[in-house]
């Protein structure tokens, strides 16, 4: 299985990214830790396979600052979404 990092700092640009990683890879994650007020709802209707979206931590060498409890009401929002594929297992 492949599984190619989508790390934008835009919504656009992470756009851009998933336009050209979908096609070659069999997940996608995107990245949300690094990209300025993420639009979940904009990202994940631009999909066109499965995705992971993840927020990590510094110390698991992400870029997400907030505490524990807004980390995971993050990937909350997201997995009730139904549109993600795949969840991060790092809880």
């Amino acid at each position: 299985m492949i599984c190619i990092p989508v790390i934008a700092t835009t919504n656009e640009e992470a756009v851009e990214q998933m336009d050209k990683c979908f096609p070659l890879a069999d997940v996608v994650e995107l990245r949300i830790d690094f990209i300025r007020n993420a639009n979940l709802r904009k990202l994940l209707s631009a999909k066109t396979g499965k995705i992971l979206v993840t927020a990590r931590k510094k110390d698991e060498g992400g870029n997400f600052e907030g505490d524990e409890k807004e980390r995971f009401r993050r990937h909350k929002k997201t997995w009730r979404s139904n549109e993600t594929d795949c969840i991060p297992s790092r809880f």
